[in-house]
């Protein structure tokens, strides 16, 4: 029985060691996440039509002037690492002018 309460506490005293190093790392690195430059963040959230794809123009230009539209881009990496492709499509096909929200969810 004595060698089991020795066994015990060894094991919690490895585990608090280990959660003390854990914590102790994640105070001396720096957090990353949302540290972009502007001209990263500028490049990331603008819809150009500079590399278009073969294409058919389906409505380029509009009879009735160009359509207004709001796109929402979905991120699932961390940060703003999206060039928001689809939306770049659709203004290549339409006469389009897109207002942009980019949105990453964390879980």
């Amino acid at each position: 029985m004595r060698k089991d309460n020795a066994h015990t506490t060894q094991c919690h005293t490895l585990r608090a060691l280990l959660l003390t190093a854990a914590l102790a790392t994640l105070a001396v690195v720096p957090a990353q996440a949302w540290d972009t430059p502007e001209v990263e963040l500028e490049r990331y959230s603008t819809l150009t039509l500079d590399d278009p794809t073969p294409h058919t123009a389906w409505a380029r230009p509009y009879a009735q002037g160009p359509l207004r539209g709001y796109y929402f881009v979905h991120s699932r990496s961390e940060g703003m690492q999206t060039h928001a492709r689809e939306a770049i499509e659709l203004m290549q096909r339409l006469d389009l002018k897109l207002d942009v929200s980019y949105f990453y969810r964390y879980h």
